[in-house]
């Protein structure tokens, strides 16, 4: 039996912690206890939380202190999640706007930890956090995985999409059993370099985008590849659909554990049943009508989150402007978190090029989510070997700008591949509320 689990437990993670100030370990043990609440000391909890989070935001926070003077609110008033509808909903817009008056007064500048997000909408926004959110974060994840099977000192592989060079996280990644992959331009030389690192590793996790992670799977399928064999597959970032779910278990005879989160906030993780259990312990969940009304179980709503945690930028209320539905009841798994079903308004398309690479949907946010010039963006594909890219800009946006999306997507795609710029005022919501981050209708194979 290894005693590398052990190793990685008692002294490479809580070293981690003492080296970064964080306190990831101390908040995983946290969690793993108050999963088992009954479910009025959870709401119990949350509601202290919010108090203490809605006290600091308005003696700290100058956007906050000044919407609640503008409602003739005070702290008191919001005690509760029923409270929070005295608030109004927080955009992505919002924040864009008011960004450096979002920040609490009191942190240091160097305790702020500069964020980006990366959601499907088409809409980047920039973000801040601090270590005592992100132990809190990241211990949610790993709680979420530790359903899945995952434990301290597991060989793992990470599907994921930035450059990871440094020396720090190559030395992470030793310690942590990692085998990094970066999935950029996944054409078929890519994918079989991939999954050749992925048999020689003989991972018992695998952790990454669900449509990056479906495309390997599938490439593995119709290679006849049949030698890796994970514990499970956890998914996260795009939307795991339900053909994608399928290959995967039926290729790696393993569940596939969906996770969810967004701007830097654990939000839902499927258990060994299948149910997705929301964080309640860092985060409250509001499903609400295009009205503003709460939604019923069952009912397609707006999901909005008020993180519990980030008091360097405090989000409450925010519309992480993807849809879901709410579950009444708890699960027989034995945990009292609430429950609601998987994301259904997050559009995952993948763009397939002419030289048979796909480009996901991190491909583009990777991309765009740091260039301050363009406020908003949308790819429409409507045949193979062309796209187009809508864009609305700003006075920061540049001919330099022009040539690096360019080249950027060459490179991933393939240099056939021609690009049309289309500078836009504005980019249509759909019906849903919802703008759309890729249209494609040249409809590739991807599976069944």
């Amino acid at each position: 039996m290894s005693i590398y689990p052990y190793i990685a437990k008692r002294l490479i993670f809580s070293a981690g912690d003492r080296f970064l100030g964080t306190h990831i370990v101390k908040s995983l043990n946290e969690l793993e206890e108050k999963q088992w609440w009954e479910p009025e000391k959870i709401k119990s909890d949350q509601s202290d939380k919010l108090s203490k989070l809605i006290k600091h935001s308005y003696e700290n926070v100058p956007f906050w202190r000044e919407t609640f003077n503008k409602l003739k609110l005070t702290p008191s008033d919001i005690k509760t999640k029923e409270d929070l509808k005295k608030l109004p909903v927080l955009t992505k817009d919002c924040i864009r706007k008011n960004l450096s008056r979002m920040l609490a007064a009191n942190f240091p500048k160097k305790r702020f930890m500069e964020q980006h997000s990366s959601g499907s909408t088409g809409e980047p926004v920039k973000y801040y956090i601090d270590k005592h959110h992100y132990s809190c974060n990241v211990a949610s994840m790993l709680r979420f995985w530790k359903w899945a099977g995952y434990d301290s000192g597991m060989k793992w592989v990470r599907l994921s999409l930035w450059p990871h060079d440094r020396l720090l996280e190559k030395l992470y990644d030793r310690l942590a059993r990692c085998l990094y992959i970066r999935v950029f331009g996944m054409d078929e030389e890519a994918m079989a370099k991939d999954v050749q690192r992925i048999r020689k590793f003989k991972p018992e996790i695998i952790r990454g985008y669900a449509s990056a992670t479906y495309l390997l799977t599938k490439y593995a399928y119709e290679h006849g590849i049949d030698d890796i064999k994970p514990k499970a597959v956890i998914t996260t970032g795009d939307m795991l659909f339900s053909h994608y779910r399928k290959l995967m278990e039926e290729q790696y005879n393993c569940k596939v554990y969906d996770t969810y989160g967004g701007e830097g906030t654990m939000i839902y993780g499927q258990c060994e049943h299948g149910s997705y259990h929301i964080d309640d312990n860092n985060v409250i969940i509001e499903f609400l009508k295009d009205n503003g009304n709460p939604a019923e179980p069952g009912e397609l709503a707006n999901i909005t989150i008020t993180c519990l945690n980030n008091y360097s930028m405090p989000f409450i209320r925010y519309n992480i402007q993807d849809l879901g539905k709410a579950r009444s009841g708890f699960c027989s798994c034995g945990r009292k978190l609430s429950l609601m079903g998987a994301i259904e308004g997050r559009n995952s398309d993948i763009i397939t090029t002419p030289e048979n690479s796909h480009l996901i949907v991190h491909f583009f946010t990777g991309l765009f989510e740091f260039i301050e010039g363009v406020d908003q963006f949308q790819i429409v594909q409507k045949k193979l070997d062309e796209i187009e890219i809508k864009i609305v800009k700003n006075d920061k946006f540049t001919e330099d700008d022009v040539q690096h999306i360019t080249n950027t997507i060459k490179k991933g795609g393939g240099q056939s591949l021609k690009i049309i710029f289309n500078f836009v005022d504005d980019i249509p919501v759909q019906k849903s509320g919802k703008r759309r981050f890729v249209i494609s209708e040249t409809k590739p194979q991807l599976g069944s």
